[in-house]
């Protein structure tokens, strides 16, 4: 007992507590070591993950070094697929790691594990003891695991995959790991994001130069067949595909294959199909790219397609698109694996696609222009043989030489010419064989035999071979093959072109479409022949009648001024005393004589001046002129006029006056015509010559000028007889007329004379007070100006459109000043030349419009407006330096202005106008749209038969459209409710004209009628497809059961 002292107790307290010290360092120690290695790790992962930008090389090494740096059992790493559903393994350690990665080991994304748990809910999951928590997943290939941590991957709110953990011990992650693993997890989150960024970046620059090698390689193809060798190699070299083929539809919805791959080789294709229920024919009909990574066959069924052939584990199908039109498909395929084709995919391959569509087009466009190009060619050549020469004979003679050089395997073409009063056609020109019909000189009776048929019925005809052909023989019965087509254009028959080929099949589609080109052509050469001669029978004629007017009146002037100069003559020498003294009676008779004398001489030379003037033959000889020189010496006459009235007259001349361009010896007779009127209708008072320098007038637009006015205190003028001074041979007053003479043509000339120098006369009067009448000669001689259109910008942007016709620039730069700051859209035009084409175009609220214009004048103008239905309804507001009224009144002007116009005046008128003719329905009682119905034909008398009967059945609104040029101008102002398309038109094929609308969006839902001079064949029917929504075959002369369909059809259309 007792065996141990107090020293040895303190001793062993001693010992205990300085190895408890030691082992506390050492535990410390070991602690440290371990959070330094495991730091050293998070660095090293953070410098591999900074370096690698490789998925595949990057997670290996990371979930490597996890493991190294915390001894743990097993690290893995799992990501999500694209559709988030599952998780699948990418880096695991170990060797039960690459066997996992072999077998393809993934989890279900919300499943009973701990994967499943923590990609569903982003939040980490650790199961302390795998034997005890349920959320742990026992794997066969880790039996050891006694402890799982799993940490979610998240890029922002998404969670893309996992950081696994697994270790040998119960309860092995403690809060400091934990932490340094959360870390570790969100760099390895942030590093996966920014290596994917990176492919996508490298796999888009790799994609784009695919695309461009692929678009230089379709580029290069010049032909067709070129093009589906650059398509076929990129098939297999760009996408690896060893399947896959591209398909082309055509206007008969027949598919056909130009490549079929099989195997990674070309063979041949196979034979073309009717457009139907295979997985193409739905592409084409959806217009939708196709990709089917798996269970080809259940997806197809499911899409109601069929699969035909061998069947592919994926495939994808992209359509070929020109705008909205599916013109093919190109497809490749897998034949051994699912999943083969991505979206990187089915961007090259629609790239692919799009590029082959637009060379088609283009190949197609070629063909096209090439064809064009040929028919351009001839008809270039038959036009030039058909006007080398005036003459008819000649001129057709060598038509028939170039159709025979430029035609392969013509030996014989002959020109007949139509005898209408006869009813026969006439051999007119041949080559070949033919001259031997020349002469027989044998006209062919309208409607019989090959020649008659076609002028009758005016159709072309082709006869491949002659002996099939019941109608078909030649005048030596060797013909085999014949070609006839009309010559004619725009309702005008002029003949028949035949040509002959003593060979069967000798001519075809290309031969009859050349003759058709140059029908037109001959036609308008024959007819403007037959014109000439007419037109020159008429000159000759004409130029009879001149001769003989000339004749009269060269007899007249001899046979007159002779006696009358000797009747003046002899009276002054009498009333001079000469021959004796003269009592008072003697002097007042011989004064009588003297001065009737002189008055008849005055008129007869006035009928002479305005018989020239009427003629076109009377000219000026202008010159730079001093005016005042002439204004004294007619001043110093018409005081002599005077000197017996109460009358002064009186000279205001602007001091430094320019000189103008004029004819001095018509300047005079104008100025002395109107003193001389002023004279003769002043009693007492006064008459008032002034004359003053203009300068250019914005309201006008005339050029700097001298004006002169000639102002009396005479009888004056009613207003209503202002519209007929200047009428030749009218006055306004018989009763006036008696006291002082004349005939009428004084004011008529001298304003003719005034115009033929540039410039206007005008009167200005009052009853009782008097007149003054004026006229403006310019400085120097006027300058020859371009016709030209210009608008406002953006003038269709929904505000009220005026627009203006007025030859002076000036005038028009005004109004577009007093109009657009009013909120008026304008548009002006220099001339109403082509005046119907641009009102459809522009759709005015109203039109401003002069009466003085080059070309067409405004008269003709309004008449033009007036009988065209579309544009019938624009209210017409003239403006113009005369005033007439009561004319305007008669055709309808809605408003009438005198120049020069006053901002005011031009403002309330088109108020008042745009109020009477509202441009659209008011919101309290929407009218229902008028139909508006588009007749397309270059045929007078069948658009006016149409015009008539459906202005006589229908409330519509008729555009017409005599050319196919003119129909699309008027297209694109907007879609009429009805377009009736005839099949023949003057400048184009309307077959051609359709087609071409239809292949254009904007066009593709409106409801064309087209109108065939005969039925349409089945084959026919196919070519047209659905581009036209009816036919109907037109009527026959007097036959109205075609208008009745059409009528039906139209209502059935609208309905």
């Amino acid at each position: 007992p007792e065996a141990f002292t107090e020293a040895d107790i303190r001793f062993l307290q001693t010992v205990t507590q300085q190895a408890t010290t030691a082992l506390e360092g050492l535990r410390l120690f070991e602690q440290t070591q371990i959070r330094a290695r495991r730091l050293q790790a998070t660095n090293e992962v953070t410098r591999t993950a900074s370096s690698i930008l490789n998925i595949d090389i990057l997670l290996p090494l990371v979930v490597q070094q996890i493991s190294d740096a915390f001894g743990y059992y097993h690290v893995q790493i799992f990501l999500l697929d694209e559709a988030g559903e599952w998780a699948v393994l990418k880096a695991s350690t170990g060797e039960v790691g690459q066997e996992l990665l072999r077998r393809g080991h993934k989890l279900a994304v919300g499943s009973q594990s701990v994967i499943g748990q923590v990609t569903a809910r982003g939040e980490p999951v650790i199961a302390h003891d795998t034997d005890t928590d349920p959320v742990h997943r026992r794997n066969e290939l880790l039996p050891d695991t006694r402890a799982e941590m799993a940490l979610p991957l998240r890029t922002g709110d998404r969670v893309i995959g996992a950081l696994d953990v697994q270790s040998v011990q119960p309860n092995a992650f403690d809060p400091e790991a934990q932490a340094i693993l959360r870390s570790l997890a969100d760099q390895i989150a942030v590093t996966l994001e920014n290596v994917q960024l990176f492919q996508e970046i490298q796999e888009r620059v790799a994609e784009l130069t695919t695309i461009n090698l692929v678009a230089q390689s379709v580029s290069r193809a010049d032909t067709l067949e070129e093009l589906y060798d650059v398509v076929t190699a990129q098939l297999m070299r760009t996408f690896g595909a060893r399947h896959g083929y591209l398909g082309l539809i055509d206007r008969s919805n027949i598919i056909h294959l130009p490549i079929f791959i099989e195997g990674g080789e070309r063979i041949e294709s196979p034979e073309p199909f009717p457009l139907g229920e295979g997985l193409t024919s739905h592409v084409l009909q959806s217009k939708k790219v196709l990709l089917i990574n798996e269970n080809a066959m259940e997806k197809a069924e499911q899409m109601g397609a069929k699969l035909v052939g061998a069947v592919p584990k994926s495939l994808l199908i992209v359509p070929l698109m020109l705008g909205n039109e599916a013109i093919g498909v190109i497809s490749i395929q897998d034949m051994e694996k699912e999943n083969a084709f991505t979206e990187a995919h089915i961007r090259q391959l629609s790239t692919l696609a799009a590029y082959i569509a637009v060379k088609i087009r283009n190949a197609e466009l070629l063909e096209e222009a090439q064809r064009r190009a040929d028919e351009l060619g001839f008809l270039f050549n038959v036009t030039r043989a058909a006007v080398s020469s005036t003459e008819l004979d000649e001129a057709l003679s060598n038509v028939v030489e170039i159709v025979q050089d430029e035609i392969g395997g013509v030996e014989s073409a002959i020109i007949y010419l139509a005898n209408i009063e006869a009813s026969v056609l006439e051999p007119y020109a041949a080559v070949g064989y033919g001259r031997e019909v020349i002469a027989r000189q044998e006209p062919v009776p309208w409607g019989k035999g090959l020649v008659g048929t076609v002028a009758a019925r005016g159709e072309p005809l082709i006869i491949h071979d002659t002996i099939q052909h019941e109608e078909a023989a030649s005048a030596e019965g060797r013909t085999r093959s014949a070609v006839l087509v009309p010559l004619q254009a725009g309702g005008q028959f002029s003949g028949v072109l035949a040509i002959e080929s003593t060979r069967p099949n000798a001519f075809g589609e290309r031969e009859l479409r050349l003759l058709e080109a140059a029908s037109g052509t001959l036609n308008a050469v024959i007819q403007n022949a037959r014109l000439l001669e007419e037109v020159t029978r008429a000159n000759e004629q004409l130029r009879e009648l001149d001769q003989l007017k000339s004749q009269f009146l060269a007899n007249m002037s001899h046979e007159l001024r002779t006696p009358l100069n000797s009747i003046i003559g002899f009276s002054r020498v009498m009333l001079k005393g000469i021959d004796g003294p003269l009592n008072d009676l003697q002097t007042q008779d011989l004064t009588t004589i003297h001065q009737s004398g002189q008055h008849l001489l005055g008129l007869i030379n006035n009928i002479l001046d305005m018989s020239k003037i009427e003629a076109g033959k009377m000219e000026i000889q202008p010159e730079y002129v001093n005016l005042e020189d002439i204004v004294d010496t007619v001043i110093a006459t018409g005081r002599g006029l005077v000197k017996d009235k109460p009358i002064q007259i009186f000279k205001e001349v602007e001091p430094g006056l320019p000189m103008v361009y004029g004819d001095p010896v018509r300047l005079r007779q104008i100025l002395l015509n109107l003193v001389s009127n002023a004279a003769k209708f002043t009693h007492e008072g006064s008459i008032t010559v002034r004359v003053e320098r203009k300068d250019y007038d914005p309201l006008t637009g005339e050029p700097p000028r001298v004006q002169v006015d000639v102002s009396d205190t005479g009888i004056g003028i009613a207003k209503e007889d202002m519209d007929k001074l200047f009428e030749a041979f009218r006055q306004v007053d018989g009763s006036t007329t008696r006291q002082v003479g004349g005939t009428g043509l004084g004011l008529a000339i001298s304003r003719e004379f005034v115009e033929m120098h540039g410039g206007r006369m005008w009167v200005e009067s009052e009853p009782g007070v008097g007149s003054t009448f004026s006229f403006t000669i310019p400085l120097h001689p006027p300058e020859d100006t371009d016709a030209e259109v210009y608008a406002s910008p953006a003038y269709d942007d929904g505000r009220p459109i005026v627009l203006a016709v007025d030859d002076e620039p000036g005038v028009l730069d005004l109004y577009r000043r007093y109009l657009e700051k009013e909120g008026y859209a304008f548009v002006a035009l220099k001339n109403a030349n082509d005046l119907l084409h641009h009102v459809r175009r522009v759709r005015p609220s109203a039109i401003l419009l002069d009466l003085n214009l080059p070309g067409r004048d405004g008269w003709q103008a309004i008449d033009d407006l007036r009988t065209a239905e579309d544009t019938d309804d624009i209210p017409i507001v003239i403006c113009s330096i005369e005033d007439q009224r009561q004319r305007a009144e008669e055709v309808g002007a809605a408003g009438y202005l005198t120049k020069p116009i006053i901002e005011d005046d031009l403002l309330g008128v088109l108020r008042d106008v745009l109020a009477e003719y509202p441009t659209g329905q008011t919101d309290e009682q929407e009218e229902p749209e008028r139909q508006t119905i588009l007749i397309v034909s270059g045929q007078p008398e069948y658009r006016r038969v149409l015009q008539e009967a459906l202005s006589n059945e229908l409330d519509c609104t008729i555009q017409i459209a005599l050319t196919g040029y003119e129909s699309l101008q008027i297209l694109q102002d907007g879609l009429p409710s009805v377009m009736l398309l005839d099949a023949d038109l003057p400048d184009m094929d309307g077959y051609g004209l359709l087609l071409a609308l239809r292949s254009q969006e904007e066009f593709q839902t409106l409801p064309v009628i087209l109108l065939t001079k005969r039925a349409l064949s089945s084959e026919e029917l196919a070519a047209l497809g659905n581009t036209c929504t009816r036919y109907l075959v037109k009527a026959p002369r007097g036959d109205g059961q075609p208008i009745s369909a059409l009528l039906d059809l139209l209502a059935e259309l609208s309905a």
